[in-house]
């Protein structure tokens, strides 16, 4: 019988004016238990928003020591209200935002990678943080993470019930306003194979 382990791999590409800079391959990435709660709340429709809930945003940051940390930042980040530019930690270094991901930027995939309109047990999400995004200023990007969000009746954010899907604390990347970074992550998730029953 296979586990029943999601799988994430992702894959960051900078470029510039349409030229490619830097392609760094697929890479792991690690899957927090925080996915467990909000497949669980998923299930049980436990969101009060009238939007769809499901993978909403991509969180980006500067760094921090843990999956917890980064979402103790992001938390704060939108509670402040402001989405429309990095949220600054006491120290001009330190940042975090949040890009929403545009749901035709979630696409299933079959075993060899195409995109299906099928439902199958991969799903490919690619992210394109543009010249100016977050910031006209050179950014240093240490960390990211997919997310999944509530919101309440008036509209606001219900951070407490924001769950992050994974978690990846990669190398420094700086990214200044002539630079595109595309972040694609492939995420599987396990079908098991019933046990075979002898007649």
């Amino acid at each position: 019988m296979k586990g029943t382990n999601i799988k994430g791999i992702y894959r960051d590409v900078l470029s510039s004016n349409g030229k490619t800079l830097v392609d760094a391959g697929w890479k792991s990435n690690a899957i927090v238990e925080d996915y467990g709660r909000f497949l669980a709340a998923l299930m049980k429709k436990d969101f009060t928003s009238e939007d769809k809930v499901g993978i909403e945003y991509m969180a980006v940051g500067s760094g921090s020591k843990d999956d917890a940390e980064f979402k103790s930042r992001v938390t704060s980040f939108f509670n402040s209200g402001n989405l429309d530019q990095p949220y600054k930690l006491g120290s001009e270094d330190y940042w975090v935002w949040a890009k929403k991901i545009d749901v035709n930027n979630i696409k299933y995939i079959n075993k060899e990678g195409k995109e299906i309109d099928t439902v199958t047990n991969k799903l490919k999400i690619a992210v394109t943080f543009g010249e100016n995004e977050p910031s006209k200023e050179s950014l240093a990007f240490k960390e990211f993470a997919l997310l999944g969000i509530d919101k309440k009746s008036n509209g606001t954010f219900n951070t407490d019930k924001m769950f992050f899907i994974n978690y990846v604390d990669h190398g420094l990347i700086t990214k200044d306003k002539s630079i595109e970074l595309t972040r694609t992550i492939i995420l599987t998730f396990p079908i098991e194979e019933a046990e075979e029953v002898n007649p």
